[in-house]
């Protein structure tokens, strides 16, 4: 070996292996410590878990108030529920008793004089009849149930009222125009069934007297026929008199 090569090799330290792997781990690890952003998701979380514990705190409560006001009340809303009940079911009995009551109904006959007129009537209603010389009230008859109201006291309302009036049917009619005119009454023709022959007039409304109720004006060989409920409470019962009226026109 030329010993002139050897002097002209550059100098080179050596490195033992142990300060080598620990110059690359440093060198490893200050490259990894790089700035970065935290992650919000554990924040969103606790948020929504927070939330629905809250109101499943409110239900829980309000199931419970509830639970104690039924258990608390239970029995008093109870007997008021039956108490109802049986206000209505009394109601409702009363009703259909007063209903059966009327049964079998009975048949009033007029006089021949004024057209031998008749109809049924409930055997519950009072009757009252008055007969007058008077050409504008020849004859009347008054029915309600139980008692007659005072038939001299013009606010009275009565469940029936006949009348035989000695003026024409076209007189009578005429006094209405201005009422039905105002609005007062609603009218329409009117042919009773069992005398279908005859045709009237029936009018709803105020009536006069200031009370409202339903009329009936039918003609009557030279008089009329008229026929009254002075209150809507019985107009069922009104009805089913017109459709049993027979009279010789």
């Amino acid at each position: 070996m030329n010993p002139n090569n050897q002097q002209n090799q550059p100098f080179q330290p050596s490195v033992p292996p142990q300060a080598q792997a620990q110059f690359q781990q440093q060198g490893t690890v200050s490259g990894s410590m790089l700035p970065h952003t935290p992650s919000k998701l554990p924040l969103i979380l606790a948020i929504v878990f927070g939330m629905l514990f809250i109101l499943a705190l409110v239900f829980g409560l309000w199931a419970f108030t509830e639970r104690q006001d039924y258990k608390d009340n239970s029995d008093a809303k109870s007997a008021v529920a039956v108490e109802a009940a049986l206000a209505e079911q009394k109601d409702t009995l009363s009703a259909e008793f007063a209903e059966q009551a009327k049964e079998p109904f009975l048949t009033y006959n007029g006089p021949s004089t004024y057209g031998s007129f008749s109809f049924e009537y409930p055997r519950t209603w009072s009757v009252y009849v008055e007969e007058s010389s008077n050409s504008s009230d020849l004859y009347n008859v008054y029915m309600h149930p139980n008692e007659i109201r005072d038939i001299g006291d013009r606010e009275a309302e009565h469940a029936f009222l006949l009348e035989v009036v000695g003026n024409e049917y076209e007189q009578e009619v005429s006094r209405l125009a201005s009422q039905v005119e105002r609005g007062d009454l609603s009218s329409a023709a009117y042919r009773p069934e069992k005398v279908l022959s005859t045709l009237g007039i029936k009018v709803k409304g105020e009536l006069d007297n200031n009370t409202n109720g339903t009329r009936v004006y039918l003609p009557i060989r030279d008089r009329t026929l008229i026929l009254t409920t002075e209150t809507d409470n019985y107009v069922a019962d009104f009805e089913r008199i017109l459709t049993t009226l027979t009279f010789t026109p």
